[in-house]
């Protein structure tokens, strides 16, 4: 049996991209990394990646195809397409804790904070990656508030 691959926290902070990668048409170009340079405009093969791995972080790609979820939720109108992207964020750990810590207490964590999450959670000890790592958890959840919609249900 194929033991599942481990896949590390998300380090990308533009969430704008991964619903880029959600709609990318075929999906063959997931495999295209000159097209991907040029779709979501970034300067590297590495930060690619990192998006990619964020999209399998949440259970969107994997090995470069779409999941069932993902297809499902490509089929989505848009209120409902944003409240089921922010669904699976809130419930990915970390994310959800933040999310619901400040929806609950009405305030913003800081970045400190959000790292010292990500190091119990994920047991990280290096604090510039969990640092590095908590800017991508607050520029999702900012998304999460940026694109709201009045029919959002968590």
């Amino acid at each position: 049996m194929e033991e599942k691959r481990k896949i590390p926290f998300p380090q990308a902070n533009d969430f704008n991209k991964i619903i880029k990668i959600i709609q990318i048409a075929e999906e063959k170009n997931l495999s295209d990394n000159s097209y991907l340079l040029t779709y979501l405009e970034i300067g590297s093969e590495r930060q690619i990646d990192y998006y990619l791995s964020a999209c399998e972080f949440l259970g969107l790609i994997d090995k470069r195809l779409f999941t069932p979820l993902c297809l499902e939720i490509k089929g989505l109108n848009y209120s409902m397409f944003i409240n089921k992207i922010c669904k699976i964020i809130v419930s990915s750990p970390v994310f959800g804790e933040v999310f619901f810590t400040e929806y609950l207490n009405g305030l913003k964590l800081s970045n400190k904070e959000i790292s010292q999450f990500i190091s119990d959670v994920y047991s990280i000890d290096n604090i510039e990656v969990c640092n590095r790592r908590a800017s991508t958890v607050r520029n999702w959840l900012d998304w999460i508030y940026e694109n709201k919609t009045e029919n959002l249900v968590l």
